[in-house]
């Protein structure tokens, strides 16, 4: 007997191609996974322009495509209605009137909604259908250690921001429906029944054999989004006060888009700093390197860049708070920090003897191929839209 197909709805803020970054790789992976089981409809709100060949790319796995571009009009209604609400104010950013009213009009097309990030759960109004939020990480604990960090009106902002995310999530949480995260620490943060935590992947491509290259063999590797702020703080505070008490002057090659001002100017003061934009494979790169390295001591979840580096067989530095999600990191080969102490002795132990942590390396290739697939999310997922269909169809039963 020929399985009945669901419509799906999965709705998010940044279209799921190219591949450069972990939301897309996260995305792009749930729909294939789940349009081999069911009906797939992709609704993306963003501020971006979608080229026709990334639309062809994800088109052949959807059954539909709704685009939602917000206007200037819209974001101001949105910043208003988060000052009335005190709702996050990143939620304005992707207010759009056009996608809340096709919503309200075509919310009966589908038998299942999936909100992917915090911010387009705004629309979860729309739907008495059930409904996954599928959030990833907790932005709120993100934004108030952020706060601690920067210039005074930084700080206020991410303090006022994250006392606005927390109690938005906490209001999703109290709906009583499934809600997702990666790191179990946020999980048990949050301490409510219908908060579940679900594994990790990464690109399917990294799991396999990874040809080195050694170009960057005499030097550090952080890689990942240079202006997100999480990052940029971590590669400005190793600069400071790591890099200058290495041994040997190694280099350090800094990989991500849109570097500040600061990273740049850093960079043009010392040869040993590197900045090398964006590439497009620099996992080959990374694997080569003496280490891939994590300071990170702001932010939220699980972080990709450590996942990658591992799965490529890189030999993955990290800061504490970087190895937190991990249960027991030393099965996955992280070699974890907790003070500038340690950064400075490991790092000159690692330029003196580049092979010292070899078995480190293997590890963290063992841990992946076992661990880091998203095949695995997406049976936890469809488990999830299955109670969740029997659940509504017990209640109206």
């Amino acid at each position: 007997m020929k399985e009945n197909k669901l419509n799906l709805l999965l709705i998010t803020s940044r279209f799921p191609w190219p591949l450069n970054n972990g939301m897309s790789n996260k995305n792009f992976s749930i729909i294939k996974g789940l349009s081999k089981k069911h009906n797939l409809h992709l609704a993306v709100i963003t501020r971006q322009n979608i080229s026709s060949e990334d639309l062809k790319v994800v088109n052949s796995f959807c059954k539909s495509i709704k685009l939602f571009k917000p206007s200037v009009i819209d974001i101001s209604f949105g910043i208003l209605n988060s000052f009335i609400r005190i709702w996050p104010f990143q939620l304005a950013l992707f207010w759009s009137n056009d996608a809340y009213s096709y919503f309200k009009n075509f919310f009966n097309k589908y038998d299942l909604v999936i909100f992917s990030v915090l911010r387009v759960c705004q629309y979860q109004s729309c739907f008495k259908k059930p409904k996954i939020f599928e959030l990833a990480d907790l932005l709120s604990l993100s934004f108030s250690r952020s706060s601690a960090y920067g210039n005074i009106i930084k700080r206020i902002t991410f303090f006022i921001e994250s006392k606005r995310l927390k109690r938005y999530e906490r209001y999703l949480t109290s709906l009583n429906k499934p809600i997702l995260l990666f790191n179990r620490s946020e999980v048990d943060y949050l301490k409510k029944s219908n908060v579940f935590q679900v594994s990790h992947g990464v690109n399917e491509n990294l799991l396999k054999d990874l040809i080195i290259d050694n170009s960057f063999s005499d030097g550090f590797v952080i890689f990942g989004k240079l202006s997100f702020e999480p990052n940029n703080y971590a590669c400005l505070w190793f600069i400071k006060n790591i890099f200058p008490y290495l041994n040997n002057s190694p280099k350090l090659y800094l990989i991500g888009s849109s570097p500040s001002k600061k990273l740049v100017s850093l960079a043009n003061k010392n040869k040993n700093i590197i900045i090398c934009g964006f590439l497009d494979d620099p996992y080959p790169l990374i694997k080569g390197s003496l280490g891939n390295l994590c300071p990170v001591i702001t932010g939220s979840g699980i972080q990709n860049k450590v996942l990658e580096g591992m799965a490529v067989g890189a030999l993955n530095i990290v800061s504490q708070f970087a190895a937190k999600p991990f249960k027991e990191p030393e099965k996955g080969g992280l070699i974890v920090c907790n003070n500038v102490s340690d950064w400075i002795n490991i790092l000159n132990k690692i330029v003196k003897e580049p092979n010292l942590y070899q078995n480190n390396r293997r590890k963290g290739i063992e841990y992946s191929r076992c661990n880091l697939s998203w095949q695995n999310y997406n049976k936890n997922l469809l488990r999830l839209i299955n109670e969740e269909i029997d659940g509504t169809k017990r209640a109206n039963y």
